[in-house]
């Protein structure tokens, strides 16, 4: 079983994170629930419209602060105690009408957030494009960023994840000295023991994949702030009915002529 020690002060030097993982827990920076939407409003560098639609978040949200300013948003799962990279998804930056989502903040915190690579496939698989080691998030696509962000939050609070040493090393300076960290990732452990989604037909996957979707669908619903962005919703559903409707008279009839030609070698 992989050994971890969750330290605030790491190794002294990079040989010794041969004999022993240490990986960088702020103890000294806690976070608390309350942390979140009664913030965000105070944030100098996000807009109006993006703060009051991220407050939609499921997750923890840290905001950094810098000369006493609110600014950006440290995003961590639920189950995040204190401001580090092992619950944290990503970070969010603020720029006018958009936001700029990557993989950790400028600064003395760590430099990696450990489920970053699982969110950013999600994103990915959602149609987000990833450029300069980041995603450009505009307004239009904040409902859905917080659909996608949602639904992994509830991932977390219920799988459970495998610890992954990265090769890369982290340091950090604490009251003048530098120590040595290692970086952190999860990986889901259903991945790990090759067993669950092996044995899932591919139909069966995608079958999977659209209830996935669904249920995303469901989320950007419940958090839509007028009912126009409802009456567009609904729009797209009925479209989305439409060609289902299509799709099942095409398999219905796929499958009856399917069965006539099987009907011809078993005579």
């Amino acid at each position: 079983m992989l050994q971890i020690n969750f330290s605030f002060r790491g190794a002294e030097t990079i040989e010794a994170l041969k004999e022993k993982h240490f990986v960088f827990q702020n103890n000294k920076v806690p976070v608390i629930e309350k942390d979140n939407r009664t913030l965000i409003q105070k944030s100098k560098t996000i807009s109006p419209e993006l703060k009051q639609r991220l407050e939609n978040l499921d997750g923890i949200l840290y905001l950094s602060r810098v000369s006493g300013k609110y600014g950006n948003i440290h995003l961590l799962t639920n189950k995040a105690t204190c401001l580090d990279g092992i619950e944290r998804l990503g970070y969010i930056r603020g720029n006018r009408d958009t936001i700029q989502f990557v993989e950790y903040p400028r600064g003395k915190n760590a430099h990696y957030s450990s489920f970053y690579p699982l969110v950013k496939e999600l994103l990915l698989a959602n149609g987000f494009k990833e450029k300069s080691n980041g995603f450009y998030i505009s307004a239009n696509q904040i409902d859905l960023f917080v659909g996608v962000i949602n639904r992994f939050i509830k991932e977390r609070d219920i799988q459970n994840y495998q610890p992954v040493i990265d090769s890369r090393i982290d340091t950090m300076i604490i009251d003048s000295k530098k120590y040595f960290f290692n970086v952190l990732y999860w990986d889901e452990q259903k991945r790990q023991q090759e067993g669950e989604l092996m044995n899932i037909s591919k139909p069966g996957q995608e079958f999977i994949n659209i209830k996935n979707s669904i249920q995303m669908l469901a989320e950007i619903c419940r958090n839509a702030k007028e009912e126009k962005d409802l009456q567009i919703i609904a729009s797209y559903i009925n479209e989305i009915r439409k060609r289902l409707d299509i799709l099942e008279s095409i398999t219905q009839r796929e499958a009856k002529q399917l069965e006539e030609y099987r009907a011809l070698f078993e005579e």
